[in-house]
């Protein structure tokens, strides 16, 4: 019996079930039986091929439209939203590590004149006005200031060099102390 005469059977004799509809224990069955199964979770070497082939790719500006339109309006669950916020809470990625002097350089070097993000644009006085109303009124805890001491201290504290010390000097030569001429500032104990 040739495969033609067989009709709808295949060489080893089920039925087709091309079309067919499987049940959801059916489902949960490959499901099951397809975990961990090589090629179907990538290795995390060919995951690095991966990332090694990709690297550098740009996405095209009609792409990039895409990806923005089928975004919009899609809103994060509150799940999702804490998920990410507990990874990015912390400096987990550079945690302990310290640039070098000469990376410091390049960094600075990609960040000054026209390459910084603010260079040239103005600040309005509704901005400004805005800021100071946010931070007026606030104080700082006692956490907070034990933080700012400990970090001035690690520094080495206020130190102002003998040149500053000069300039300074210099500057308020001349000047009469706020408190001179005012009278009844301190009251003398009788």
């Amino acid at each position: 019996m040739t495969l033609a005469q067989m009709g709808n059977k295949n060489a080893v004799g089920n039925t087709n079930t091309r079309g067919s509809k499987l049940t959801d224990a059916h489902k949960s069955k490959i499901r099951e039986a397809l975990k961990g199964r090589p090629g179907i979770s990538p290795s995390i070497e060919t995951r690095e091929k991966l990332r090694q082939f990709n690297l550098g790719k740009k996405h095209s500006e009609l792409t990039k439209q895409k990806i923005r339109e089928k975004n919009i309006g899609r809103k994060m669950s509150e799940e999702a939203k804490n998920k990410i916020r507990l990874g990015l809470t912390g400096n987990k990625n550079s945690l302990g590590h310290i640039c070098t002097d000469e990376t410091k350089q390049k960094i600075r070097e990609t960040k000054i004149g026209n390459k910084n993000g603010m260079f040239g644009r103005i600040v309005s006085i509704e901005t400004i006005a805005k800021r100071i109303a946010k931070t007026k009124g606030k104080k700082r805890t006692p956490e907070q200031c034990e933080k700012i001491r400990q970090g001035r201290i690690a520094k080495g504290g206020w130190v102002i060099s003998d040149e500053t010390r000069k300039k300074l000097s210099e500057s308020h030569k001349g000047q009469i102390a706020w408190n001179k001429g005012i009278k009844g500032y301190k009251k003398k104990k009788k």
